[in-house]
């Protein structure tokens, strides 16, 4: 029961790597929202601050909240950009803002409307953890610092004639508080894990675990950008599949497709290499010279030899600003069919087409 607790309340119900792996994703989800609800709150208050200060006439503590809102939202919103360039400072402008809004909530409440009931920071109460995903643990305490803040100004500012209402709404959405952080951050958690799931089975091949051919068509446009000054392709066949699956089984053609697999990821990486067929795979090589691509094609068809395969392999070889990706790719291709040709010529194999 304790760890069922513990989990929930430290890894919003999932376990500890899988929250890991969705760090990233958390951190870029509260950025976006910090920058659209620091935004908005800025307008807000701005808009509050003028209708004192101009209509009302009023020179008030409601003027200095609201003036303190608009710089506390202005202060996030510079927050939430500088967090784009520097990710470390994603939690400390979270709870930075947490911060700011819970105290112009609790100003609102206590000093501007001493005889009337609190509602803005009720509101920003349950509302405010809403906004981030956080570890639940962390938010919950926030909350419960705000509260204890609230209670205490309150007692020395508030009416005798809504103190007790104050007191116990602050107590009891509180407790709502809590309760909605956990439920509302486990979903969220959860949603972005599945989201995840589901974008590596669209992007990966199950069988050999390197990238399929959609994410091959979806990542084609990307190599000219990146390189700086070559790109390489690297074009690879395994020889004997067909035969191989009818002589001994589709398990033994799998082993075969997962040994090769492992040796092309090893060797070029698993960022770039791609199983685009049932046993073709292809591998660019970003700023890496075109002896190195070959070294690297010549260990690959070792290792597969050693291992008792035979692989074709084509290498074609562009520098940066003459990346053509349809010619680079379909000049490797060729390569690698005159290899896979010269295979079976000498071998006496009959090729089987697919």
């Amino acid at each position: 029961m304790w760890e069922k607790i513990k989990r929930t309340l430290f890894y919003a119900d999932v376990d500890k790597e899988s929250y890991k792996s969705v760090k990233t994703k958390i951190e870029h989800m509260n950025i976006v929202t910090m920058t659209i609800f620091s935004l908005v709150a800025f307008v807000l208050t701005t808009v509050m601050t003028m209708i004192y200060v101009f209509v009302i006439h009023a020179l008030s503590e409601a003027w200095v909240v609201f003036l303190f809102g608009v710089a506390g939202s202005l202060i996030v919103f510079i927050l939430s950009i500088l967090c784009r360039t520097y990710s470390k400072l994603s939690y400390f402008s979270i709870y930075t803002a947490i911060s700011l809004f819970m105290m112009y909530g609790i100003l609102m409440g206590t000093v501007c409307r001493p005889s009337e009931q609190t509602v803005t920071f009720v509101v920003l109460l349950v509302f405010m953890p809403l906004l981030f995903v956080d570890r639940p643990i962390r938010l919950i305490g926030a909350m419960l610092v705000y509260v204890i803040m609230y209670l205490f100004i309150a007692v020395y500012t508030k009416d005798a004639r809504v103190l007790t209402a104050d007191v116990f709404n602050a107590c009891m959405f509180g407790l709502l508080a809590a309760v909605s952080v956990v439920i509302i951050v486990r979903v969220k958690v959860h949603g972005i894990l599945l989201e995840q799931r589901l974008q590596h089975m669209s992007e990966m091949d199950q069988l050999t675990g390197l990238h399929n051919r959609n994410s091959y068509e979806w990542h084609m446009k990307e190599y000219p950008l990146r390189c700086r000054e070559s790109l390489g392709c690297v074009y690879i066949d395994v020889n004997g599949l067909h035969e191989l699956n009818d002589t001994q089984g589709h398990k033994a053609g799998d082993i075969m497709l997962q040994t090769v697999a492992g040796f092309v990821r090893d060797l070029f990486g698993k960022r770039d290499t791609y199983r685009v067929g049932g046993d073709e795979f292809i591998a660019f090589t970003v700023d890496w010279s075109m002896d190195m691509i070959i070294e690297k094609a010549q260990q690959l068809s070792l290792l597969s030899k050693q291992a008792g395969y035979q692989v074709a392999v084509g290498c074609s070889y562009r520098p940066a600003e003459l990346v053509d990706m349809t010619s680079l790719t379909m000049e490797a291709e060729s390569v690698m069919y005159q290899n896979k040709d010269e295979y079976y010529r000498i071998s006496g194999k009959a090729r089987r087409r697919a």
